[in-house]
């Protein structure tokens, strides 16, 4: 292969491998779509199904059940930082629930503004016996690993901690069932005056839509990547036949 062929080929190589990656983008984004959509969709249909027992509605492994049951608040308070709501920067809360069965769930308190100050907020979990109706819901997705991550205690009975998952849980709930961060009960009404329960079911995250506007964009990107590469392509071609004209009799 000569040198003026070499040139165009890496360049159509380099072409396909950035439209490839580009595309790939765009096909993770959709898969983002199809996956909160189904959650969004779900929850509608748990709003108006039959409630279950908490044991019976982790059992099912639905991605989202509704649920009506009794049992006992158990400690501490588990306060998720870097939460988002409306502009302001803010944190949820979640303690643990025990049914009268004996299923174990962590259930929303909601969500309460820094107020322009980072005090640790007190840690007062609800005591004695309730009885809740929500929904169960996948606990919120852990996001990017930045910052301090250690759980910090807090005054009270409490911890503020910036993910939400079992390998973080499991040393701060020893006694409880190791899977236990997989899974919240999102109440129908706030159980403490001093939170909000936002009414989006995905705080804090994408909606779908955005997801779509942003694979449309990576497909663009990739589209215009390689009709580049096809424009290059043809100045280059019919500048050689022009030159080659030239050299006729």
């Amino acid at each position: 292969m000569t040198r003026q062929h070499i040139g165009p080929v890496a360049g159509w190589l380099l072409a396909l491998v950035v439209a490839a990656a580009m595309t790939a983008l765009g096909l993770w984004q959709l898969e983002r779509r199809v996956h909160k959509q189904a959650l969004l969709d779900a929850y509608q249909q748990a709003m108006h199904a039959d409630a279950q027992p908490l044991a019976a509605a982790l059992a099912s492994g639905a991605v989202a059940a509704a649920v009506s049951d009794c049992g006992q608040w158990l400690a501490p308070v588990l306060v998720l930082d870097n939460q988002q709501h409306g502009g302001r920067a803010g944190h949820r809360s979640f303690q643990p629930w025990r049914s009268d069965s004996g299923a174990v769930v962590l259930v929303e308190q909601g969500w309460r503004s820094w107020n322009g100050n980072r005090h640790l907020p007190q840690a007062h979990p609800l005591a004695g016996q309730h009885c809740l109706r929500g929904v169960l819901l996948p606990a919120p997705p852990a996001g990017l690993r930045a910052g301090q991550s250690a759980a910090q205690p807090l005054p009270g009975q409490g911890w503020l901690i910036t993910r939400l998952e079992e390998a973080s849980l499991q040393p701060l709930l020893p006694s409880l069932p190791a899977d236990l961060g997989r899974q919240i009960l999102r109440p129908h009404a706030v159980l403490d005056p001093g939170y909000q329960l936002p009414e989006a079911v995905l705080p804090n995250t994408l909606p779908p839509d955005k997801h779509l506007g942003y694979a449309v964009q990576w497909f663009a990107l990739a589209a215009s990547v390689l009709l580049l590469a096809l424009v290059l392509t043809l100045r280059r071609l019919a500048g050689r036949a022009g030159r080659r004209s030239l050299w006729r009799p």
